[in-house]
């Protein structure tokens, strides 16, 4: 192969990588729901593996207001007295779906863990001060009970 050819197939070779990265940029910058799928599924791996504070600061500043932090990590201690057991560490998390629903986003997880049932639920989130929270989470398509709205649910 020529000096020629091979400087063309090594610039055409950078070219085609250099639009891939440009396709995949893209389609990260115009996921609009990466931010609140990144969230629910950090909420949903804090709570299986009982980190309670991380589960409190992904929640809306209305409920860290209504629910101290030291009050709410001993709260989930005591849980009807059933004990709780962090999730084995093969348990896989991940978004079902993302549903909008007005302010808020619906978003369907799924807990996946070897020997135990599958675990669908809803974590529900919406957008304060800039950034996505949780507000409620529950089984899918239950009434959203958010703090942050008069009566604390909509």
């Amino acid at each position: 192969m020529s000096p020629d050819a091979r400087l063309l197939a090594v610039a055409a070779g950078g070219g085609v990588a250099v639009l891939v990265a440009i396709g995949v940029l893209l389609i990260w910058l115009l996921d609009q729901d990466r931010p609140v799928r990144d969230l629910a599924l950090r909420d949903a791996r804090a709570a299986a593996q009982m980190d309670d504070a991380r589960v409190w600061r992904d929640s809306s500043a209305c409920f860290q207001r209504r629910h101290p932090e030291a009050e709410f990590i001993a709260e989930q201690g005591q849980a009807d007295g059933v004990p709780r057991y962090p999730a084995p560490a093969d348990t896989s998390y991940s978004v079902v779906a993302v549903r909008s629903d007005g302010l808020y986003r619906r978003v369907e997880v799924r807990v996946e863990a070897t020997g135990h049932p599958q675990l669908d639920y809803e974590i529900d989130a919406r957008m304060y001060g800039g950034q996505w929270v949780v507000v409620d989470r529950g089984a899918v398509g239950h009434p959203i009970a958010d703090d942050c709205q008069p009566g604390g649910a909509r």
